[in-house]
């Protein structure tokens, strides 16, 4: 049988928000656009009039991505086909504050006593799938 003490201390830590929130938003064709090297070359899209050359070619710019599994990084392209470019490789156009993308996620993930708390942005990789 459950202890009692023990359901209510979980009952107490379990929140009715799910500790994540989804959604998009809009952004101009002017944001859009990614800038990213590979090599010694340059090259740069518009994300939203990509072709399919231009997204080809951004995906060979990128390096097999790996994945964590029992604790070790796993490069397993029949269980995920993933690639990666490093912050240091792109850059965007996209202003995740300006587009209000962090007011929304605090809104959605922290309680009206947490409101004093700050929250930031920032790159971490590019990835493709």
């Amino acid at each position: 049988m459950a202890n009692p003490k023990i359901i209510e201390s979980l009952s107490k830590a379990v929140t009715n928000k799910p500790p994540f929130c989804t959604g998009t938003v809009p952004i101009s064709s002017e944001e859009a656009v990614l800038f990213y090297k590979h090599d010694k070359l340059t090259s740069w899209l518009n994300l939203s009039q990509a072709t399919e050359s231009q997204l080809k070619s951004l995906t060979e710019a990128c390096e097999p991505a790996t994945f964590g599994r029992n604790k070790k990084d796993v490069l397993d392209e029949s269980y995920r086909k993933a690639r990666k470019m490093d912050t240091e490789d792109f850059a965007s156009k996209v202003n995740i504050e300006k587009l209000g993308v962090l007011d929304r996620i605090k809104m959605q993930l922290l309680d009206c006593s947490d409101n004093w708390k700050t929250i930031r942005a920032e790159a971490y990789k590019l990835n493709i799938y």
